[in-house]
């Protein structure tokens, strides 16, 4: 029997162990093993059972699935190599796979020796031959040499063996790294909501600053590269890099619109048609792709979330009113993830505006929409602080790196929230410092993302907690907790950078509030219109307050509430080609009102 590893995970964690159970790896997958396979005996399908059948499962996987011989192989030749870990000089351990977890784009397989996860494959979903291409193979070498060269700074996985390719023994691309034991940082970070018996919300508050402090550390250490140009990092054969190459990626846009409703077909933008038609010409493969990645987010609560975070509700929804529904009933079959080629420019404003760029817009709301945008981008990167003479990196690398998916479920701890490991450096790139690496955690300027953000008021309501309140999704924070948190991790941004950097260090950080929501926005057209109306709003307040000078001296409209329009007024403004000078300054005197307020913070 192979002994499984039955565990409550976040994708693309470690698992947290709550027991162990005696599965066999064909009992989940519903593959025929024979009882003593040969090195090249391939695995046959059952028919389908009523848990989950041969549909269910990604293809990735079977492909891996049938190559086992070959993967336990790999791994026993990388235990013979590994000086990393303390060995018997005696007794050779036997590894065997463990329960498969899942990533935000991949699927991880730990391979246990006496029940303890050593070493994890990393296969992406889309590693097949139908769907791997020559911008996939680039992108896996960037992450591999991206970690080979941080292991040497950070707490990343040490990656041990991989290829980029279809072609090699297991059939697939894939990474094997070191197994990072602790628990996910969301485990922690809400461990007095998830287990109120044993762990008090003071105990909770000093795991997550302690958290809070070995992830700005870390980060301040990305700081060391920093580059002219945005885009992938090109490296050398020791580690090093020696240019900036194209990047890659997700085209939410593309996705959004893949399937535009019935008596809607023009709501598609412009440019999208091509790649979903790039895309549609492998469906068969992508749709069982998705339909896999939704049976392995069942495998933990937290699963579908990642999916939703990272690839919008076209990869999430099951509303089959919704494109990209992954529901049996909803005949859609686009549940796909659009990738797009892009860069390298010298230009920061062209990395937030890639996705707008990409797919023009025909409809004049839209259009306004996107002019706004592109406006507080602009008027963002006319006083970048970023490029301040007092101490921040000279004008000529105003890009850095930064972790592809800032956010909790990329980060493990140990129980009292010490950094152990900074996971899934899938799509790293070079951006512009004011998102880079001293750039606040995405869990923590949640409050300005409205469709994401799900805070409910008994999640701070103590009898509610009392009377074993749980919420449907996952915990979140108050607006005033994420405030204060904040607070803390700039601090602790300033406390990590050198003495020079400092104080300038912690600008950059306050002011990502902004910047990192403007670039969602930018990207993702599902949150655009709820973050400009959060921004414009919290502009509004800024401006009233007076925290800007410039914004407060002369004005004789201040008392006036109907000029100080809403995000929706202002598009019905442009929808009506209304938008003249002095609208315009006023919106720049507040948006920079705004800048200001959130430094101070």
């Amino acid at each position: 029997m192979h002994r499984w590893l039955e565990s409550i995970v976040c994708p693309g964690m470690a698992p947290q162990v709550i027991g162990h159970s005696n599965y066999e790896i064909a009992d989940l997958l519903h593959i025929s093993i024979p009882s003593s396979p040969p090195s090249a005996a391939r695995l046959e399908p059952p028919e389908p059972m009523d848990f989950m059948g041969p549909k269910n499962e990604t293809p990735i996987l079977r492909t891996f699935i049938a190559h086992l011989p070959e993967a336990v192989q790999l791994v026993k030749q990388i235990y013979e190599n590994d000086s990393l870990i303390t060995k018997s000089n005696t007794v050779q351990p036997t590894f065997r796979p463990g329960k498969p977890m899942n990533g935000s784009s991949n699927i991880l397989i730990p391979f246990e020796a006496e029940n303890v996860a050593t070493y994890l494959f990393k296969l992406p979903f889309n590693g097949t031959k139908e769907l791997w291409d020559k911008s996939s193979e680039r992108t896996l070498e960037t992450e591999v040499h991206t970690m080979k060269r941080l292991f040497k700074s950070i707490p990343v996985p040490f990656v041990y063996a991989h290829s980029a390719t279809t072609e090699n023994t297991i059939g697939c691309p894939y990474m094997v790294i070191s197994y990072i034991a602790g628990v996910p940082l969301y485990d922690v970070w809400f461990g007095h909501h998830l287990h109120p018996d044993t762990i008090s919300l003071e105990t909770t508050e000093k795991c997550r600053e302690r958290a809070l402090d070995g992830i700005a550390q870390a980060m301040v250490k990305l700081g060391e590269f920093s580059f002219a140009k945005s885009g992938a990092p090109v490296f050398d054969d020791n580690d090093d890099v020696v240019d900036i190459g194209k990047s890659r990626f997700v085209d939410k846009t593309a996705m959004a619109y893949a399937t535009p409703r019935e008596g809607n077909q023009e709501s598609a933008p412009s440019g999208a048609g091509q790649l979903i038609h790039q895309a549609a010409e492998s469906r068969g493969v992508a749709r069982a792709v998705m339909r896999g990645v939704s049976w392995l987010a069942s495998l933990s609560p937290f699963g579908i979330f990642s999916i939703q975070r990272r690839a919008g509700p076209s990869a999430a929804t099951l509303d089959p009113d919704v494109p990209g529904d992954m529901s049996d009933d909803s005949g859609d079959e686009t549940e796909i993830v659009v990738f797009a080629d892009w860069g390298p420019t010298s230009d920061p404003k062209e990395y937030y505006t890639r996705a707008l760029d990409l797919h023009p817009q025909d409809h004049v709301y839209s259009r306004g929409v996107e002019s706004l945008l592109n406006k507080f981008i602009s008027w963002l990167l006319e006083t970048d602080v970023s490029e301040d003479p007092r101490g921040a990196l000279p004008k000529s690398t105003p890009f850095v790196f930064a972790h592809p998916d800032f956010d909790i479920q990329n980060f493990i701890v140990d129980t009292d929230g010490r950094l152990m490991g900074i996971i899934d450096w899938d799509g790293v790139e070079a951006v512009p410092r004011s998102i880079g690496n001293e750039a606040l955690p995405g869990w923590l300027t949640r409050d300005w993302d409205p469709v994401m953000y799900v805070y409910e008021s008994a999640m701070g309501d103590e009898e509610a907690l009392r009377r074993g309140y749980q919420p449907n999704t996952l915990w979140e924070d108050s607006e005033e907790a994420l405030a204060r948190y904040r607070a803390i991790y700039t601090n602790l941004i300033a406390k990590h950078s050198p003495q020079l950097q400092a104080a300038n260090a912690a600008r950059v950080s306050r002011r990502s509030l902004v910047s990192e929501n403007l670039a969602i926005a930018a990207s993702d057209p599902v949150c655009r219109s709820r973050i400009l109306d959060k921004v414009v709003s919290e502009m509004w307040e800024a401006y009233k307050d007076g925290i800007s000078d410039t914004a407060s001296s002369g004005d004789d409209f201040v008392s006036e509430t109907d000029l100080y329009p809403t995000f929706y007024d202002i598009a019905q403004l442009y929808l009506e080609n209304e938008v003249d000078d002095f609208l315009l300054d006023r919106l720049q005197a507040a948006f920079k009102a705004l800048l200001l307020k959130v430094e101070s913070a």
